[in-house]
């Protein structure tokens, strides 16, 4: 892989990934799903990637504070994307903010 291609690659991670931390912290805000659909719109990684970082950025936040609203999204993203794809994805995030 050539240099060029290599920081093309790792910028795309990069933007990805903020991406994906944006989407997290509009979720733990519970913010309005017009925000949210602009955030998923723009992530293109995998759909279980995606869900797994979630998962984990709501982890870090249950260990570093409380924040009952972790819960509610880790059982909106618990279950694998495996057969619903960028579809479960976007459920999963409509759910996590409705209740």
């Amino acid at each position: 892989m050539k240099e060029k291609d290599q920081l093309k690659a790792i910028k795309v991670f990069k933007t990805q990934e903020e991406q994906v931390i944006n989407l997290c912290r509009a979720i733990l805000a519970k913010e309005k799903w017009i925000s949210i659909s602009k955030l998923l719109k723009g992530i293109t990684d995998d759909p279980e990637s995606t869900r797994r970082a979630i998962l984990g950025y709501m982890s870090a936040v249950m260990l570093s504070k409380e924040n009952p609203h972790c819960m509610i999204a880790y059982m909106a993203f618990k279950d694998p994307f495996y057969n619903v794809g960028k579809a479960g994805l976007v459920f999963s995030c409509y759910k996590a903010i409705s209740y």
